[in-house]
């Protein structure tokens, strides 16, 4: 608008100090709803017209009209069913996404709407914003069939305790791993519902919710994918590399890709590839036999007493975790310590040991070679036997589940305690030590092989006993200062249960970017 030179626009009107303010904060406000995403105008609109069954029983793929604009996201939420204490999770797919899968037209959009309940009335509510800014949201209801695992036990969850209150504890869901279903993995919801499968036909250890897809084993050298819609991909094959099994223990995020766990032709469960999710490339490698071999020969000893060849289990590779904070790879061996070394290969190819953790009384003690690595600790620690579940905590820690259980393998076989404990450490590279920091112990629970512990949030824990000996896979839920806030327990059944590891699913939001 054009003013004249007295400060009056044209038709009279004076604009004085205070409607400039007026009329700049009117503006600022504008920019600011754009900013945000917010509507200011509703130009683009949708309307629900039809659903179909999904990939599973958990999955509907929900069809709509939209005209308007185009389509920037559309997000879904199932509403919580009666009396449940979750929080509802929220999935926003990318209409880029949702256009490379076929799912969208000039005037149709089909979303795959996952985390249903099985066998009762569904509640979605549908978000769909605009490239203009617009939004436009629509809400649906529709009945689920009812599911039943193949190993007839995960449908069937005994609850002991509820919780209480919905911000008592930082998460509302878990992945669930299991030999026992050709579903596994499985994301249950903290009121021990079923909500998503994998549905691959192969059941196994390995299962990892990693940049908002799944990754397991395919039963043999290979890792398939599997993607919130139910899609399923394979990503990589290894067996050209001398894998002939990815399915043993688990697949972690390592710092530029997915850890797995693998046999080879040489070794039994003490080999570790790092791959790239998408590709499959094989990023990294970590031979322990070839690591630790060099480490005993360095000091002045004979490796051939401890380290042993293909089909023997001498390490029992179960977990790793990437370190940050030095660059290093940690890794647990069930048989005799937790173990953590270079990340990234030297210029003289051998990959070097940082540092021990674990009982010196086991077999390993016995070489001076490897016992120079040992961490010491202070009284009131306890050195974690037969570990499971390696991890780095938010505060930098080493978390993990202390099995308590004496080697199987190797002897002398070290101690045994009667109980099981999730226990966290403080590593001091410099002073070569590891201090208890965080410990849940329950006397009465034991699970001697396959347990897991894995940090929720802030404040909160799920522990897994899943080899409890009260005859349960017993999920444990814990809230600040250790509060038992959910108890979750499986009849037990076949080797580790109905879920051999658990792992916390972090947040309520899922972005399908890619």
């Amino acid at each position: 608008m054009l003013s004249r030179k007295d400060g009056r626009v044209p038709g009279g009107w004076a604009m004085t100090h205070r409607n400039r303010a007026t009329a700049k904060a009117t503006l600022l406000g504008v920019l600011a709803l754009l900013a945000t995403g917010d509507a200011v105008h509703a130009a683009g609109t949708a309307a629900i017209v039809s659903h179909a069954p999904g990939a599973t029983p958990l999955i509907e793929t929900v069809t709509s009209n939209y005209s308007g604009a185009a389509l920037r996201s559309v997000s879904f939420t199932v509403t919580p069913k009666p009396g449940s204490k979750t929080r509802a999770m929220k999935v926003i797919y990318l209409a880029s996404v949702l256009a490379a899968k076929g799912r969208l037209t000039a005037t149709t959009v089909t979303v795959p709407v996952s985390f249903l309940y099985a066998g009762r009335a569904n509640t979605v509510v549908l978000t769909y914003k605009f490239t203009d800014g617009s939004i436009a949201s629509a809400t649906t209801s529709f009945n689920t069939p009812s599911y039943n695992d193949p190993c007839g036990k995960l449908s069937n969850a005994i609850i002991q305790n509820d919780r209480a209150a919905i911000a008592s504890i930082n998460f509302d869901y878990f992945m669930l791993n299991n030999y026992c279903s050709s579903d596994a993995p499985v994301i249950v919801d903290t009121d021990g519902e079923v909500r998503w499968i994998a549905h691959t036909g192969v059941g196994g250890q390995p299962g990892l919710l990693y940049k908002n897809k799944v990754y397991t084993t395919n039963g043999g050298a290979g890792v398939n994918r599997v993607d919130l819609d139910g899609t399923i991909a394979r990503v990589g094959d290894y067996g050209s590399i001398g894998v002939t099994y990815t399915g043993h223990h688990n697949f972690d995020p390592g710092r530029d890709g997915i850890i797995l766990d693998v046999n080879t032709t040489e070794q039994t469960e003490s080999v570790n590839i790092e791959i790239d999710e998408e590709t499959g490339a094989v990023l990294n490698r970590w031979d322990l036999a070839d690591i630790i071999r060099a480490a005993m020969r360095a000091g002045g000893d004979d490796p051939d007493g401890f380290v042993k060849p293909v089909g023997n289990d001498w390490f029992h590779n179960n977990a790793s975790t990437y370190n940050p904070a030095d660059n290093t790879l940690i890794m647990s061996g069930r048989e005799t310590f937790v173990i953590a070394v270079d990340y990234d290969t030297p210029a003289d190819g051998v990959k070097k040991i940082h540092w021990i953790l674990g009982d010196t009384t086991k077999l390993w003690g016995q070489y001076p070679s490897l016992r120079r690595y040992t961490l010491t600790l202070p009284t009131g620690t306890l050195p974690p036997i037969g570990q499971h579940a390696v991890s780095i905590d938010r505060l930098g820690n080493l978390l993990l589940f202390d099995d308590g259980q004496g080697s199987f393998n190797q002897q002398p076989a070290g101690i045994t305690r009667t109980y099981s404990a999730a226990r966290s450490y403080k590593i001091d590279t410099a002073l070569m030590t590891a201090t208890q920091v965080y410990d849940y112990t329950r006397l009465d629970k034991f699970s001697y092989i396959c347990g897991s512990a894995y940090e929720g949030g802030p404040g909160s824990y799920l522990v897994d006993y899943s080899q409890e000996r009260a005859g349960f896979t017993e999920l444990h839920g814990l809230g600040k200062d250790n509060r038992l806030v959910f108890t979750i327990k499986y009849p037990l059944t076949g080797f580790c249960g109905p879920g051999w590891n658990a792992r916390p699913v972090k947040g309520h939001n899922f972005n399908i970017t890619r």
